[in-house]
């Protein structure tokens, strides 16, 4: 085993960015990958938020470099038309928008129509669900960041571990979690089953999977980590594709937006759903739907109809069409009910956790900062434990 060995249990290219970064400064990390152990409705994507273009390490550049930035910001398709938080059009829309001069300016507003949107940014990418009218303390989504996101002809590539495995790093694809051993408040092996049953043995770990990810990969697993405190996803982010015709309006669309009917209205099912396109007449919508109501086809029809019923009351000349029959899930993006915010993680002195419950937000951004603070973590750890060798290496020559 080596010194400073490092295990990461992940799955859909989450922390290869950080598996890079501790590579080069000398640990062994070795990538044990569940993304096959999961269904095919799992997108392999960055899911429904854009990301902003901040690398916290060396390595995150690589992933940061392939975001297309949005020249307009996150912007809003509303019933009265566009808004838009940066960009050419944002001082104009400050002056017409009291909700967004209070966001700008950071000031609480009592009236819900000139407050909503501040609120808006601080929920919509929580890892926890609110209504739309509930005070959350939760972090706002750095919209004043350059913000974009990753091409969709690179997300799957970006979205992997091809990076890592070209480097011909150690990397183990895995169909199940067999079991964890643990004690002394310690992970110190799992056992997996890679086409044959392995035990992997590890000082230090990574855990890029949710709680419910891991019950899912192994129930019995998951208990020995987590014991009751597997949460449950009360809602998920889900896309659907859709097209229209080509027209003048064609290349008038922001690449993304986020198209609400009521600002009033809770901002889930089709009342509040990003729009972003692949074509100019192909386009992908993204909701926040029931974990529970998913799978059910009539659910669906239903949430694509009546997207599809507000795009065509705003722009009927387009002929808009959504289809629910060409539907996925965002593995990235589970959303916890609020009522479980405050509780324990897990006390495990060698891991850090990287995951919903763990994150102040569900956008990939929030995922690159907590890698930032695993890997210095692992740094400090290391370094520690060279002093402590140190100091054992230098006892016989005091005592002598």
């Amino acid at each position: 085993m080596s010194a400073w060995e490092v295990n990461m249990v992940s799955a859909f290219g989450r922390g290869e960015t950080l598996a890079l970064a501790l590579q080069e400064n000398g640990f062994k990390v070795r990538l044990l990958d569940f993304s096959q152990a999961f269904s095919d409705k799992y997108r392999h994507g960055t899911g429904p938020f854009p990301a902003a273009k901040v690398a916290q390490l060396p390595a995150q550049k690589l992933w940061v470099d392939e975001i297309r930035l949005l020249p307009r910001g996150l912007s809003f398709w509303l019933p009265g038309g566009p808004l838009e938080l940066s960009g050419p059009a944002a001082k104009i829309h400050q002056k017409q928008h009291p909700c967004l001069d209070a966001l700008i300016q950071e000031q609480t507003r009592d009236e819900f129509k000139s407050d909503w949107l501040r609120r808006f940014v601080k929920s919509w990418a929580s890892p926890y669900h609110y209504d739309s009218w509930v005070e959350t303390s939760g972090e706002a989504f750095p919209f004043r960041k350059d913000i974009g996101l990753i091409p969709s002809i690179k997300e799957a590539r970006v979205q992997s571990f091809e990076r890592f495995q070209a480097l011909d790093y150690e990397y183990i694809a895995c169909r199940a979690l067999n079991d964890v051993g643990v004690g002394g408040h310690r992970i110190h092996e799992v056992e997996v089953d890679a086409g044959q049953v392995k035990a992997i043995p590890g000082q230090q770990w990574i855990w890029c999977l949710s709680s419910q990810e891991t019950e899912l990969i192994g129930s019995a697993s998951a208990q020995q980590l987590f014991g009751k405190s597997v949460r449950k996803a009360e809602w998920v982010w889900m896309f659907m594709f859709g097209a229209c015709d080509r027209g003048s309006w064609s290349n008038a669309f922001p690449e993304y937006s986020i198209v609400i009917e009521d600002i009033h209205l809770p901002w889930n099912y089709a009342n509040c759903f990003s729009m972003r396109w692949h074509d100019m007449d192909v386009f992908e919508i993204w909701m926040k739907v029931p974990a529970e109501a998913v799978f059910h086809a009539e659910q669906r029809a239903s949430w694509a109809a009546r997207a599809q019923e507000i795009l065509r009351n705003r722009l009927p000349q387009a002929h808009w069409a959504v289809n629910p029959e060409e539907w996925g899930l965002c593995p990235h993006s589970p959303v916890l009910d609020a009522a479980t915010r405050d509780w324990r993680q897990p006390a495990w002195k060698n891991w850090d956790w990287i995951a919903p419950e763990t994150l102040p937000r569900l956008d990939f951004s929030a995922r690159l900062e907590r890698e930032s603070q695993s890997y210095q973590r692992l740094t400090r750890w290391r370094e520690e434990q060279m002093i402590k060798q140190g100091d054992r290496r230098d006892r016989p020559i005091h005592s002598s």
